[in-house]
């Protein structure tokens, strides 16, 4: 009591703060303080299960790798299909593929072997289309309603209606079908899923198949026919969406096999 009350008639020292704390003179704090960070950097802050900081910044550091990886690959195949895109239309519109039609088959089978090649000997391209959720992979032959295009032009009398007919129609249905088979067939869960996926797979691609030496047989035997599609927009169909529609079943394809054979190594291992 005796040293309360004189703490209330003198008040506390100059050195001392209201919460007791001894506040040391400035040069022995600017001699403490260096040490104190020093001893505090060597020493990194233990955590629970025994995990520090720098363990933990090291497992963030590697976890956003990936990340980073997706989106360099991303950026890339980006600019790819740009610079794609802006040749593609601008040897259409100088008349390149009218004059050059033998080389169109070229521009549309080239793009889809470097495709091909790249994920077999590249893992990054592996990873970056892999990536790809199932149902987007699907969802994207939606674009193919733009085949509609060649049933207009042939409407005017401008395009051969057997090839209009051919690819316009299955172009068009594939396109359509499109949101429906991703939200109903995808992720497949059932092997009806499944069959039911590859089948539709199976008459997009059969379109191509078919479209493609179709149209080479009717520009040799009536060349003024297919005039229309040597020049854009139709060009571009042929020569730039039909390439990417078929990249987009190729890793769709993958994907689907890649599911059956986990699918059938967990059964295995269940069996074991």
């Amino acid at each position: 009591m005796q040293l309360l009350t004189e703490i209330g008639e003198k008040g506390f020292p100059e050195d001392m703060t209201q919460k007791g704390v001894h506040n040391m003179p400035t040069e022995e704090n600017r001699a403490v303080a260096p040490a104190g960070l020093e001893s505090s950097a060597e020493r990194p802050l233990i955590l629970s299960r025994g995990e520090t900081t720098s363990n933990l910044s090291r497992e963030a550091t590697e976890s956003m790798a990936p990340q980073r990886t997706f989106s360099s690959m991303s950026r890339t195949m980006l600019t790819i299909a740009i610079v794609w895109f802006v040749l593609d239309a601008t040897l259409g519109w100088a008349r390149f593929f009218s004059k050059q039609t033998r080389l169109i088959f070229l521009f549309v089978v080239t793009p889809i072997i470097v495709f091909v090649v790249a994920f077999v000997i590249s893992r990054r391209v592996q990873a970056w289309s892999l990536d790809f959720d199932t149902r987007t992979l699907v969802f994207m032959q939606t674009v193919r309603v733009g085949g509609i295009a060649f049933l207009a032009v042939y409407a005017v009398g401008k395009l051969n209606g057997k090839f209009a007919l051919w690819a316009g129609l299955l172009d068009a249905a594939t396109g359509f079908s499109a949101p429906f088979a991703a939200h109903y067939l995808t992720p497949p869960k059932t092997a009806k899923q499944r069959g039911l996926l590859i089948a539709w797979m199976a008459v997009g691609i059969l379109d191509f198949v078919v479209a493609i030496p179709l149209a080479a047989r009717v520009r040799a035997s009536d060349p003024a026919s297919m005039t229309a599609i040597s020049i854009p927009p139709l060009s571009m169909i042929t020569t730039f969406f039909v390439p990417l529609a078929l990249m987009d079943y190729f890793i769709l394809a993958v994907q689907l096999w890649r599911q059956r054979r986990q699918g059938d190594q967990s059964v295995t291992s269940d069996g074991k």
